[in-house]
């Protein structure tokens, strides 16, 4: 112990001297919009090729794992063609005068970065504005939501975890399309609240959730979890229902981002209409 404080005393100016320069970089960055943004973008750019350079480590020993995942997701988009469907209803005329257009874009994408012990949990993915993915863009994988793109730099993009006390998801009771807003609440990794169900739904352990046509972000019915418990709040008029989440996010390694390509024209109506 003395020679520790020998050795600060005998440096006190050099100490002083670098606490004072790490409170000046602090400041500038904090009370400079433009600094604030420079230094952001940096560091996210060097944190992203640092994860980047580690995933790619990581990722030659979860070669198996990896192949398996590719598989089931390969079945899973097998199984939706029309050729393995047979119909048991007898047609007579169908007409169709429907053009098509596209709403969703879908980008692969794999996980360099992820958290789930915080209150305000983050990814980081190896994809960013070089790629087209911006800002609000759905982040999902083969087994669920998985959250939002916040921010992105030329190669990376960070996504605001739905294990996130401060993200709100539009979100619906499948057998029913009564809707409601889930939200994490910080205690269970596993389990989220789903808000807004009035006590007249008929409510089931197992009932499936998932997103709701509300979202602008999200398509439809892509799945969420299921009820795993629920009880009628006293002197309220909505049930306090827990949904244990389908995606596991200690293991979220490919991740789909979805564009919405109709998201500007749906909101530009909106604030007219307002």
């Amino acid at each position: 112990m003395y020679n520790i404080i020998k050795l600060i005393i005998s440096y006190h100016f050099l100490l002083l001297f670098v606490i004072i320069e790490i409170i000046s970089f602090a400041l500038i960055i904090n009370f400079n919009k433009h600094q604030n943004v420079v230094f952001l973008s940096s560091a996210n750019s060097i944190s992203g090729s640092f994860n980047n350079s580690i995933y790619k480590i990581n990722e030659y020993f979860y070669l198996k794992s990896e192949n398996e995942t590719l598989l089931k997701q390969n079945n899973f988009l097998l199984s939706k063609f029309k050729t393995n469907y047979l119909s048991n209803k007898q047609i007579f005329n169908v007409v169709e005068d429907t053009v098509y257009e596209q709403q969703y874009k879908y980008t692969q994408a794999n996980v360099i970065q992820n958290s789930v012990y915080n209150k305000h949990n983050y990814l980081t993915i190896n994809k960013g504005k070089i790629n087209g993915i911006i800002t609000e863009c759905a982040v999902v994988c083969s087994s669920g939501i998985v959250g939002i793109v916040s921010k992105s730099s030329k190669n990376f993009s960070n996504v605001v975890s739905v294990l996130n006390t401060d993200l709100n998801i539009s979100a619906k009771i499948k057998k029913n399309n009564y809707f409601g807003s889930l939200k994490w609440d910080g205690v269970d990794y596993q389990i989220a609240k789903l808000n807004e169900i009035p006590f007249h739904v008929k409510l089931q352990i197992g009932d499936t959730i998932v997103t709701s046509s509300y979202s602008l972000i999200f398509p439809e019915n892509i799945l969420i979890g299921t009820i795993f418990s629920f009880n009628k709040v006293a002197g309220g008029d909505f049930y306090d229902i827990n949904v244990k989440l389908s995606t596991d996010f200690k293991n979220v390694r490919d991740v789909n981002i979805i564009t919405n390509l109709k998201k500007m024209e749906i909101q530009n109506l909106t604030n007219n209409g307002k």
